[in-house]
């Protein structure tokens, strides 16, 4: 087991120790099995009920609710984590919606107790085979900041912070 996989292991106990029904997502390379040793963690938590701001810790705090940003490290290690309340994750995507977060789809279920996660992401999947021209673009987009991620010479078509 990596460096990297122990470190998940743990931020996972920790995780399921505050929320026993929570449900977690893996992203960038580790989803895709390629980190390396100067990889981030990236993870999405959905909480099953509102935190008490008296626990926010390192891992779940205000300043990463609804978005990921790099807000702890363990061993060295990056940690890039959001958190989300499982009742916010809609059963469907209507056509009305003007983007959905399209690194999610591809991200990896980790642990998803009640089915919302994996329902969510099945209803962003069928918002973006509505909207082709948009999965593609998004595609090209993270490909291309995957790629420059593993050569930071390579340079971005965009603004990787917008």
């Amino acid at each position: 087991m990596t460096k990297h996989r122990k470190v998940l292991a743990g931020i996972i106990d920790e995780l399921i120790a505050r929320d026993a029904e929570c449900s977690i997502i893996l992203g960038g390379s580790m989803s895709r099995g390629e980190e390396r040793e100067d990889s981030d963690i990236d993870v999405c938590v959905w909480l099953s009920r509102e935190p008490d701001p008296k626990s926010f810790n390192d891992l779940i705090g205000e300043g990463n609710r609804n978005k990921m940003h790099v807000f702890a490290e363990r061993d060295g290690i990056k940690i890039d984590i959001g958190w989300k309340l499982l009742d916010s994750a809609p059963a469907d995507i209507p056509d009305s919606q003007e983007m959905v977060y399209y690194p999610m789809v591809l991200w990896t279920i980790v642990r998803d107790p009640s089915g919302k996660v994996q329902r969510w992401v099945q209803a962003m999947r069928r918002w973006l085979e509505r909207h082709v021209w948009v999965a593609e673009v998004w595609g090209k987009q993270y490909d291309d900041m995957c790629r420059h991620k593993k050569d930071p010479s390579r340079p971005l078509k965009y603004n990787e912070q917008e």
